[in-house]
């Protein structure tokens, strides 16, 4: 775990290219692991897919370089952006990374060995956080018109899984503006940490 104290600060505003940079790392890991969260995003009623993701945070949040974090700094984050942050709880033998984007965008991976932060190979787990408005019913709606996979979870959630992209799951759930995808490096470890409950707002 990071020696950092508990206190956390957003990046200065003079930063703003350290930000770009961690979120070009962000994407690009991300596209390493078949990432796929535009094809979810549906804008017309028949639920096709569009590479559209409409933000409900204002542009201009706080981006956050990636950065290794405490839990206690992971709460701060989420409470200054002022939106659910997931996560996957504490993991055995790993250190959480965070990065946030100024759309709002968050993910939080979990970085195990010697791995540096900004490592690029999809062999971590990751918990993102998208805004976006009637996630549930675009998310819904698209995995009906592609035949995705669906699993209902508590609280009304859905698992949706496509499935071309299997270590990645997105989950949705009535009335909530946002949109969670789970990626791992296993299809069969990224369901357990979904169906098990794990991802949650870290409170």
């Amino acid at each position: 775990m990071s020696s950092e104290s508990d206190s956390a600060t957003p990046a200065p505003r003079g930063g703003r290219s350290r930000v770009v940079i961690a979120v070009v790392v962000a994407i690009a890991v991300f596209a390493a692991a078949a990432i796929a969260v535009w094809q979810l995003n549906s804008d017309d009623e028949n639920g096709s897919a569009s590479p559209t993701t409409t933000s409900s945070v204002p542009s201009g949040a706080p981006g956050v370089p990636a950065r290794i974090v405490t839990t206690a700094q992971l709460r701060s984050f989420a409470a200054a952006l002022g939106q659910p942050v997931y996560w996957a709880g504490g993991r055995p033998g790993a250190r959480m990374e965070y990065t946030q984007t100024t759309e709002g965008r968050t993910f939080v991976r979990y970085l195990t060995g010697s791995a540096a932060v900004g490592d690029r190979r999809p062999r971590f787990v990751v918990v993102a956080t998208y805004p976006q408005p009637d996630a549930f019913t675009r998310v819904r709606a698209a995995a009906r018109a592609n035949h995705y996979e669906v699993e209902q979870l508590s609280d009304g959630a859905i698992a949706v899984t496509e499935p071309r992209t299997p270590k990645n799951i997105h989950i949705v759930a009535p009335g909530r503006p946002y949109q969670v995808e789970v990626f791992a490096p296993t299809a069969a470890e990224a369901r357990s940490i979904v169906l098990s409950g794990a991802v949650v707002p870290v409170a």
